[in-house]
């Protein structure tokens, strides 16, 4: 095993245990400093990079959009506005012809009109994008490709391990009762989805 992907997994293992130990305080030290942390350290190697899109003009249109977005009260259209920004950009950044954009269009409108249809959905998917999605999932694509593209067979092995556990110490361990729900956005969610018409 590399020096490298020795301290990734000991960092990596020191963090599961951590997020065992002390679920909500681990939470709100990743909301409140590690997140902007990484956030400030992230923008000027993204910008480097064009932000992954056509033209860095859309950029800053999203951002607008997540300021916007921000404001909105209702959930369902908060949802929404989560959903067409993730869309669009991966219109933008992972389709190579007009086919592959018209079908993933086409998917994404299929998606939709599900969502729509089961009410709730779309408020459910308005909060999981910013959070879940795009902290899990996304950590976890980056994780393998450049476990695959920097040819490590160690990282390539210990990686489902590592993402198998990640829900079981959220869920192993109860948050405190205290306010716990207003904090994570549980009443938003439980509000949109009693809303339903």
């Amino acid at each position: 095993m590399r020096g490298n992907d020795a301290i990734h997994l000991g960092l990596m293992l020191l963090a599961f245990a951590a997020s065992y130990l002390v679920p909500f305080e681990l939470l709100l030290l990743a909301y409140v400093v590690l997140g902007p942390a990484h956030y400030f350290t992230e923008i000027s190697w993204l910008h480097d990079r064009s932000y992954y899109l056509p033209h860095r003009g859309i950029a800053a249109a999203l951002a607008i959009i997540a300021v916007v977005a921000a404001l909105i009260d209702n959930a369902s259209w908060f949802g929404f506005a989560m959903w067409g920004a993730l869309i669009v950009c991966a219109m933008l950044a992972a389709t190579n012809s007009a086919i592959e954009s018209m079908l993933l269009f086409m998917v994404a409108i299929g998606l939709s009109a599900i969502m729509y249809s089961s009410g709730s959905s779309l408020a459910v998917i308005g909060v999981l994008i910013p959070t879940l999605i795009h902290v899990s999932l996304f950590t976890l694509i980056f994780m393998v490709l450049g476990a695959y593209r920097s040819g490590s067979r160690i990282r390539l092995r210990w990686w489902p391990s590592i993402s198998s556990q990640s829900p079981r110490s959220c869920c192993c361990r109860r948050l405190p009762k205290s306010g716990s729900r207003a904090l994570l956005g549980w009443d938003r969610i439980i509000s949109a989805m009693s809303a339903r018409p």
